[in-house]
């Protein structure tokens, strides 16, 4: 389906998402990084959360009755050095690795995938070390091919050796496509939609609570889908066809949209 302008043409946030704000107690908010609340860069490295970007966030965090977190395809070390604040939890690995308080789970299929995961990231470097611009990142318990900075003439190599040195491993990893992107997981009936419900249960929501899901990328709409009717969920970008509710244009209206919640939650304090 076709997600709804979050924000009317006055750029004001549409009554029905207002009055949902204005009626819940207790606030949750699930939030992407890459493309969500920055800017995709030409490498993951190059992706900066911006000074007020994370202090709205570090705000947002310290209200009594809002939850943060955060739901990334990156290693839970990398999006922890790329925050920089405590008081979040982090579903990171496209949900294979979730931390809470003080707890830290990593799905099982996913550890036991970790020495697979290490010999296809040697061939694959290996395969593509001719093709300049490519990026391969070991996160672990995942792995991402980055084909962003590629020229255009090399990027079908880029995809056919890709896909060749996968292929023998289709039966044990999952191989998904996103932008730019070739991501191997574990081939487990695990994703962030899997990981949004295992967090919410440990949170407990009441009827007063509104859940918030925002992200941009193919792996988001897992959650769409299990938060469909339950939550308002968004997505960044122009994409014609997703199965969040509502539709943002970029990160900047994130943020936007991230401080008319810290507003309108800072008058119910009052």
């Amino acid at each position: 389906m076709k997600p709804r302008p979050l924000f009317n043409k006055r750029q004001t946030l549409t009554k029905p998402v207002m009055s949902r704000l204005g009626r819940c107690k207790n606030i949750i908010l699930f939030l992407d990084f890459d493309g969500t609340l920055v800017p995709i860069g030409k490498t993951p490295s190059l992706a900066t959360l911006s000074s007020e970007t994370r202090a709205l966030l570090r705000r947002l965090s310290n209200r009594p009755n809002i939850i943060v977190g955060l739901v990334t395809g990156r290693s839970q070390s990398d999006i922890k050095a790329k925050v920089r604040l405590r008081d979040l939890f982090l579903i990171a690995n496209h949900g294979f690795e979730i931390s809470m308080r003080r707890s830290h789970w990593v799905h099982r299929t996913a550890k036991e995938a970790r020495p697979v995961l290490g010999e296809i990231v040697r061939k694959l470097k290996r395969g593509l070390s001719a093709v300049q611009g490519v990026l391969i990142e070991n996160k672990r318990y995942t792995l991402t091919v980055h084909y962003r900075n590629v020229r255009k003439q090399s990027v079908p190599l880029v995809k056919e050796i890709t896909r060749r040195l996968l292929r023998p491993y289709e039966g044990d990893l999952r191989i998904t496509r996103g932008k730019k992107i070739f991501e191997v997981r574990p081939d487990a009936p695990w994703n962030k939609g899997h990981a949004v419900e295992h967090v919410l249960k440990c949170l407990r929501p009441d009827k007063t609570s509104l859940v918030v899901y925002i992200g941009d990328d193919r792996s988001d709409e897992d959650a769409f889908l299990l938060l469909r009717g339950k939550a308002i969920t968004i997505v960044v970008g122009g994409r014609r066809r997703s199965a969040a509710k509502y539709q943002v244009s970029s990160p900047r209206t994130v943020a936007e949209f991230l401080k008319i919640i810290e507003a309108t939650t800072t008058k119910g304090e009052g």
